[in-house]
């Protein structure tokens, strides 16, 4: 299924990607039942070299508004930053929660740094969690676990 949408969606040059790492990203940031990102606008914090971003609009999201802090997947976001007017990049996360539809943040720490109070704006929203923040308090349910990392999943529209 993703072969055919990701070559509907953008021809790139990002080296490696893997389509399974569209299968690992539907395991870890699971929408809850009868819920569409179509129309929808993501703030991806932690895109990474473009993987999370293909998902969302791979499952319908209109826009994409992507942050990372990583150098080399900066330089490998290039060609998706080129070639897909979907996708917004807008460098490293400050702490700002722009306005969108569903927020994740998947960025080794920077949860750290993270208002639970602001996610309250958003429909949607899934947070990973890694062993220097395990104790902290989202008012969320995990989701996924997965080498070292929880995924927390909650929002105006989850349910249960």
């Amino acid at each position: 299924m993703y072969d055919i949408v990701l070559k509907r969606l953008v021809r790139f040059d990002i080296a490696p990607f893997n389509l399974s790492y569209l299968e690992e990203a539907l395991e870890c940031y699971p929408f809850p039942d009868g819920y569409s990102l179509r129309g929808k606008t993501v703030i991806d914090v932690g895109c990474d070299f473009g993987t999370t971003p293909i998902f969302w609009r791979a499952n319908g999201a209109s826009k994409v508004i992507g942050y990372e802090a990583n150098g080399s997947a900066v330089s490998r976001l290039g060609a998706l930053r080129r070639r897909a007017p979907w996708f917004e990049f807008r460098g490293l996360w400050k702490g700002e929660y722009p306005e969108g539809d569903v927020f994740k943040m998947d960025c080794e720490g920077c949860e750290a740094a993270l208002d639970p109070e602001k996610l309250s704006k958003y429909e949607l929203w899934f947070v990973a969690l890694h062993p220097q923040t395990f104790g902290m308090e989202l008012k969320g349910r995990e989701v996924h676990q997965h080498e070292g990392e929880k995924v927390v999943r909650g929002g105006r529209l989850d349910v249960a």
